[in-house]
């Protein structure tokens, strides 16, 4: 596996990941760095859903957030995390995921794709 962290202090937009119909996700599997929070290390990534609205333009759907807060008392050392939410998100069709990845020296969590 190529695995790439993800950008800092952006939103990165799984434009592939693009729903092609209705549903509910009720939990992630997610493939992070867990760092030791510090009064300087305070801040999480958040994924959100987004409408398209073109090939290019994406707009934030409103509540539909979730901040991944994991740390190491709730983390196994694999670099895998099993992430379940406790209300589940809804989608539509058109709709992707994006996740706003903090700057890296405030970030807890890193995530990383591949």
């Amino acid at each position: 596996l190529d695995n790439k962290q993800l950008e800092s202090d952006t939103v990165s937009i799984m434009s592939s990941l693009e729903f092609t119909c209705s549903g509910t996700i009720t939990g992630f599997l997610l493939g992070v760095d867990v760092r030791t929070e510090t009064a300087d290390r305070v801040e999480y990534p958040t994924i959100w859903l987004w409408n398209k609205t073109d090939e290019t333009t994406y707009t934030r759907v409103d509540d539909s957030s979730v901040e991944i807060i994991l740390g190491p008392s709730n983390f196994n050392t694999d670099g895998v995390y099993q992430f379940s939410l406790s209300t589940p998100l809804q989608f539509t069709a058109n709709q992707v995921l994006g996740i706003y990845q903090p700057a890296g020296g405030d970030s807890v969590v890193r995530f990383y794709h591949h």
